[in-house]
C-alpha cells in the first residue's frame, strides 16, 4: 500500500504539532497555577501551584490531543489507519496469525 505525499505531510505536521500544542498548554497550565500560587503564603504552595498547573494541563491536553483528535482524523483516512494500526491488506497472502488465505 502506497502512501500519498499528502498523507505523510499530515502525518508529520501532527507528530510535530503534538509535542508543540503539549508545551503550550503547559506553559498556560504553570502560568495559572503561578497566578494562583501567588495568592498563597508560602514560596513552596506557589512552586507546586506552578507545577501541578503545568503538569495537569499538559497531561490533559495530551490525553485530549492524542484520543480525540486522533481517532477523528483517522476515522476519515482508511488506508493512514490501516497503515498504523496494521490491519491486513488485500496484497499480502497472509492473514493476521500466518495462515494461508484461501482463495
Amino acid at each position: 500500500m502506497k502512501i500519498r505525499p499528502a498523507d505523510r505531510l499530515l502525518r508529520i505536521v501532527g507528530w510535530l504539532l503534538t509535542p508543540l500544542v503539549v508545551w503550550a498548554a503547559s506553559f498556560l497550565g504553570g502560568w495559572i497555577g503561578a497566578a494562583i500560587g501567588q495568592r498563597v503564603g508560602s514560596a513552596e504552595s506557589g512552586l507546586v501551584w506552578l507545577v501541578g498547573g503545568a503538569v495537569l494541563s499538559g497531561a490533559g491536553v495530551f490525553i485530549l490531543w492524542a484520543v480525540v483528535v486522533q481517532k477523528r482524523a483517522l476515522r476519515r483516512m482508511v488506508r493512514l489507519r490501516k497503515r498504523i494500526l496494521g490491519e491486513p491488506s488485500d496484497a499480502g497472502s497472509e492473514t493476521w496469525d500466518g495462515e494461508e488465505r484461501r482463495r
